[in-house]
């Protein structure tokens, strides 16, 4: 029985009820799951969880670094500002750093953007490592 190939259909049914929905996506992509292509998204992570880590430290040369160690990093970043609709000037290393996103229900303070978006590269490449 271990050696019965197991169809995704059958795949999702038994998993369903062991991941959070979040992550079903990551089952359509389970031919995508290489071992480089789980690299490709350990390397993003441990980056992004060092950041937020020093998060209170963070200086702008470190964001400049991100552009050069990470690109993927810098880019997932960037596409959510694009999402967001940050104008050009918040884009910088320095604006991305104070550049906060604000609530307008009372009971959710405001959140820095760079933090929420290093939060959700994290989450994003997790649910990838999870499905590896």
């Amino acid at each position: 029985m271990i050696d019965d190939l197991i169809s995704s259909e059958e795949l999702q049914d038994e998993l369903m009820l062991f991941y959070p929905k979040d992550r079903e996506w990551i089952l359509d992509l389970l031919c995508a799951l290489t071992e480089e292509f789980a690299q490709t998204h350990q390397h993003p992570h441990d980056y992004a969880l060092k950041m937020v880590k020093q998060f209170q430290m963070l200086q702008p040369s470190d964001l400049d670094g991100m552009n050069i160690e990470r690109p993927s990093l810098a880019e997932f970043i960037q596409i959510r500002a694009d999402y967001q609709m940050l104008l050009p000037f918040m884009r910088t290393s320095e604006e991305l750093l104070i550049a906060s996103i604000i609530h307008t229900r009372k009971d959710q303070d405001d959140q820095s953007f760079l933090r929420m978006k290093l939060y959700s590269a994290m989450d994003e490449s997790s649910q990838i490592l999870w499905g590896y």
